[in-house]
């Protein structure tokens, strides 16, 4: 599954640098530009997808402590960088963020929290008709901070619902999708090593809303946090 994920990213970045040699000289350089982006936003998706494969294998052997390093971050920078990096990715795609303008202050792992608004975006995107509005939400709700990620795509079965987080689980409406069934397991994982919770809303050909609540940063919450005893133990092995 790994292998044809990276496939895709790879006949596009080879595609397009074809297509340049062979019209090199009749390329115009808006038509230049153009194919170069894509290019771009091809080794973006690669990036992203060596990214999750190095967290999910550290997920699987236990090590996934060596990558925590949390500080306070402001979710709401995180959320906006996830979008414009996805806008980027999917040129077509409708988000529709509707952001917090004050900084939304929580204790985290900024690359780890990254992975997570990239992996629900992005399955938002996949799982949806071309052109379907996608809406991102930040907010603060007393003590914690809530981003929402709704979109109007073939949502999940009744069935499948209590499963979608478990790993290498995927929908049994999802036949023909490309998907490993470890990107939702990873984000469940990183929010719990977050002391976070995620929530699941969904309708099958209605779509999906996922409710990710962070608690919100104070001195009094980072002095409290401490790295869970499984992962302090890895870390000293």
């Amino acid at each position: 599954m790994a292998s044809h994920e990276f496939r895709t990213p790879l006949g596009i970045i080879d595609g397009h640098a074809q297509r340049m040699i062979s019209m090199r000289d009749r390329l115009t350089a808006d038509e230049l530009a153009e194919r170069a982006r894509k290019v771009r936003n091809a080794v973006r998706r690669m990036t992203q997808l060596i990214a999750n494969l190095i967290s999910s294998s550290r997920l699987i052997d236990g090590r996934i402590g060596f990558n925590y390093h949390p500080t306070q971050v402001d979710l709401t920078a995180i959320v906006r960088e996830a979008c414009h990096l996805q806008r980027e990715l999917s040129p077509d795609a409708q988000l529709l963020d509707c952001l917090e303008r004050q900084p939304l202050m929580v204790y985290g792992d900024a690359s780890l929290l990254s992975q997570v608004l990239g992996n629900l975006m992005s399955n938002a995107v996949k799982y949806s008709p071309n052109g379907a509005p996608i809406r991102i939400t930040s907010s603060q709700d007393g003590a914690h901070v809530v981003v929402v990620i709704e979109d109007r795509g073939i949502g999940i079965p009744d069935t499948d619902r209590e499963r979608v987080f478990e790993r290498y689980y995927r929908g049994s409406n999802t036949s023909g999708i490309v998907g490993s069934g470890v990107g939702l397991y990873l984000v469940k994982t990183i929010i719990d090593l977050h002391q976070g919770s995620i929530m699941l809303d969904s309708r099958e050909n209605e779509g999906s809303r996922f409710t990710l609540r962070m608690p919100a940063s104070s001195m009094d919450f980072r002095e409290s946090v401490r790295v869970p005893r499984q992962l302090e133990l890895t870390s000293a092995g």
